[in-house]
């Protein structure tokens, strides 16, 4: 988690691979860890193979499904590979077309948009340019209406466990080689 000004922090997130958050600073500058609220930004982000991989598991169904749901404003999935083609595995069955559909799919159906950066180095460059805008609106007071406490964030977007038999089922069945949404693609 990216804090404001020069304090930077890390923590596992429920959703997304990044976010930023504002937090209450006293006055001996000792942040309220209880005192967090979530920004209006968040990203997530995957190289070619990870998203290759994703798709064939069921992984980046969920996580677009639990992306779509968060209220906020600015949502970003970043894919990470100078190339498509080069950045699949060779023992994947899933080809750059599906690929390339799953990325349309993630912007036009879910409303997610997806930057696409060469490598490690552009998308460092792109979050750091991304920190720059979070922190120029918060700083000019352009913050989400009504905050949302960290904690109430990070409980209502955690994972979802499989919750039916069907949905186990399917789970098994991506387990499959061949058999996952990526074959029909």
């Amino acid at each position: 988690i990216m804090g404001l000004g020069i304090r930077c922090e890390i923590s596992m997130l429920s959703l997304g691979d990044f976010m930023w958050i504002a937090k209450r600073i006293d006055q001996d500058g000792i942040g309220q860890g209880n005192q967090c609220a979530v920004l209006d930004c968040i990203v997530e982000r995957k190289t070619v193979a990870d998203l290759a991989s994703s798709i064939v598991d069921g992984r980046y169904l969920e996580q677009k499904m639990r992306l779509r749901r968060c209220p906020l404003r600015t949502k970003l999935y970043i894919v990470e590979g100078h190339s498509l083609s080069s950045g699949i595995p060779r023992h994947s069955n899933i080809s750059t077309a599906a690929i390339r559909s799953a990325m349309v799919s993630t912007q036009v159906e879910f409303g997610i948009s997806v930057v696409r950066t060469r490598g490690l180095d552009h998308t460092v460059s792109t979050l750091a340019a991304l920190h720059r805008q979070v922190q120029t609106r918060f700083h000019a007071g352009h913050t989400p209406s009504p905050f949302i406490p960290l904690f109430s964030f990070v409980r209502q977007f955690s994972k979802i466990g499989v919750e039916t038999s069907g949905q186990l089922l399917q789970y098994q069945l991506k387990q499959i080689p061949g058999c996952s949404t990526a074959a029909s693609l």
